[in-house]
């Protein structure tokens, strides 16, 4: 008689196969874990505060450009500035600095036009002035 596997003592046949396992029970909806939680923006909050206070600056800068407080529109913008001013205050000067820096990084370079350019450039100039009427410009 060949070999068979015998199941368990008292049991006739092959063994059984294993049962299968069960599956996981579905996650409950929600968050799960850290991964669903929002990120810190304390250094993107900073730079917006920073950033902020640099308009600030440059709107009193336009106000003095516009008569400061003598002029309608100079007071205007000192009044919005004033009251912004209490809700973002001042930075360190070279707080101010660093962040131009950053915001100067993305600006790209400007090149200088070839000589190529250059002379296309003077020739539009000068036919754009004839079909004004214009006298030609003085070469330096």
């Amino acid at each position: 008689m060949p070999d068979m596997p015998m199941g368990p003592p008292g049991t006739a046949g092959p063994p059984a196969a294993p049962p299968m396992p069960t599956p996981p029970a579905a996650p409950p909806p929600g968050p799960t874990g850290p991964a669903t939680m929002a990120p810190d923006m304390a250094g993107k909050r900073q730079m917006g505060m920073i950033t902020s206070i640099i308009a600030l600056n440059a709107l009193e800068r336009a106000a003095g450009m516009l008569g400061g407080s003598a002029s309608e529109e100079g007071r205007e913008i000192l009044e919005a500035v004033i009251k912004l001013r209490k809700r973002f205050g001042t930075a360190e000067p070279d707080l101010q600095q660093q962040q131009l820096k950053v915001l100067g990084a993305g600006i790209p370079a400007v090149q200088s036009p070839s000589p190529i350019q250059s002379d296309a450039f003077q020739s539009a100039i000068k036919q754009r002035q004839a079909t004004q009427g214009l006298p030609a410009p003085a070469m330096a």
